[in-house]
């Protein structure tokens, strides 16, 4: 199982509920960036421990 898969759908998630809540107006832009660092931190984890990487899942689509 591609690892980075996963949490390419938890990004999408959690920036569209950052989004939700921006736009509700109970949030302020001062953490937008924060999904987006946790996914590339975790994307370097599982390519160097071998469960995938953001190149092998563009590949197979």
């Amino acid at each position: 199982m591609n690892v980075t898969k996963v949490l390419l759908i938890a990004l999408i998630a959690s920036v569209s509920a950052l989004l939700t809540l921006w736009v509700a107006g109970g949030l302020t832009t001062s953490g937008w960036y924060i999904p987006i660092v946790f996914l590339v931190i975790a994307s370097v984890i599982s390519d160097r421990i071998g469960l995938g990487s953001i190149s092998e899942f563009l590949k197979s689509k």
